[in-house]
């Protein structure tokens, strides 16, 4: 899934439970707070959205940029014969 993934460190209060609740180890603890430091590699499972106590986090499918799409679409013609005429 190609997501952003936002944390609000002004209303985080470094409970840990996003840390503990990521099945990719994404967030970590830095000064206190939840930090996405590995963000690129986020699944978009929502878990540490649901368990946020404080709703500081926000999980947003995020939009291809134009040369994310057509390279996306030649990997498909490539790889699956597919045609986006049809």
């Amino acid at each position: 899934m190609h997501v952003e993934l936002k944390i609000d460190e002004r209303v985080c209060t470094g409970c840990g439970a996003c840390v503990d609740s990521c099945p990719t180890d994404v967030i970590r603890m830095r000064e206190g707070k939840a930090r996405a430091v590995y963000a690129g590699d986020c699944q978009g499972c929502f878990l540490c959205e649901f368990d946020c106590p404080v709703e500081a986090i926000r999980v947003h499918p995020r939009r291809y940029t134009d040369d994310e799409w057509r390279a996306l679409l030649a990997r498909l013609q490539r790889t699956c014969r597919f045609d986006p005429r049809l």
